[in-house]
């Protein structure tokens, strides 16, 4: 094992390459596929989407692989131990070995619509979005921006595609990053939301009520820490005294959140 998946063995290189590796699909629709390449290789890489899906799909390379090319490598390839009938059929048969399908829970329209509403944002967005189904956990939508085309790291040509690689390694946005799932971000903001409807739904306020608010609070730590917070200069009242809840929302005040979670 130490010497097959040794990376100067280019003997495994020729032959994940000439075998037919099995589809990416969404929706039934290939974001990655195996075509005949016509040269010693056999088979080419290719993706239909790439920058939309290289996020997901990352890339099968001369260099390795990445994303679902390498989580799923093993049904992908036809190593995988659920493929041996098929892969008993094909040795019978005398068929070519291929490997199986990886059909992903993503649902194309909102991939494009994740896609094309970062893209749109001005500026040099390094950014993502990801949208789940709740009730199963499905990931329906990931994108992460800046993007990258994985055709140009699955092509023949290693010399060209040792040059892309070092270029995108380079780069100081990281495009080759999925930062959907490797990166740790706080939740800020956004989880006042949370803190909200868990007030609402404990029948402590509704939205209407009139909610803590005060230029700073003083967080209930262990001795020795501060945990002073203000608002960074919104509008969210004097100390002691109450805010319209909407106007809480609306300015995003932190010391009205931490007193609502606090309580």
């Amino acid at each position: 094992d130490a010497l097959k998946e040794d990376a100067r063995n280019a003997r495994t290189i020729y032959a994940s390459f000439s075998a037919e590796r099995g589809p990416i699909l969404v929706d039934g629709n290939p974001i990655a596929q195996s075509v005949p390449s016509g040269d010693e290789y056999k088979f080419q890489r290719t993706y239909p989407k790439p920058l939309v899906y290289a996020p997901l799909t990352g890339y099968f390379s001369y260099f390795g692989a990445t994303g679902i090319e390498q989580t799923k490598n093993a049904v992908l390839s036809g190593d995988d131990p659920r493929l041996f009938v098929n892969n008993m059929l094909d040795l019978l048969t005398g068929k070519p070995p291929q490997g199986g399908n990886v059909t992903l829970t993503i649902n194309p329209a909102a991939q494009q619509a994740a896609f094309d509403g970062l893209k749109a944002l001005p500026g040099n967005v390094q950014g993502s979005v990801v949208a789940l189904e709740p009730s199963t956990g499905k990931v329906l939508a990931m994108v992460s921006l800046p993007t990258y085309d994985t055709n140009k790291l699955a092509s023949h040509d290693l010399s060209s595609v040792s040059k892309k690689y070092d270029q995108l390694n380079e780069d100081p946005a990281q495009p080759l990053l999925n930062r959907g799932i490797q990166t740790r971000l706080p939740p800020g903001s956004t989880f006042k939301v949370v803190t909200a409807a868990a007030a609402i739904e404990k029948g402590l306020y509704d939205a209407d009520s009139r909610v803590p608010g005060g230029a700073t609070y003083q967080l209930p730590l262990t001795s020795g820490e501060t945990g002073l917070i203000d608002n960074e200069g919104r509008n969210c009242g004097a100390n002691g005294t109450t805010i319209p809840f909407s106007l809480a929302m609306e300015n995003s005040c932190n010391t009205t959140f931490a007193q609502l979670a606090v309580k």
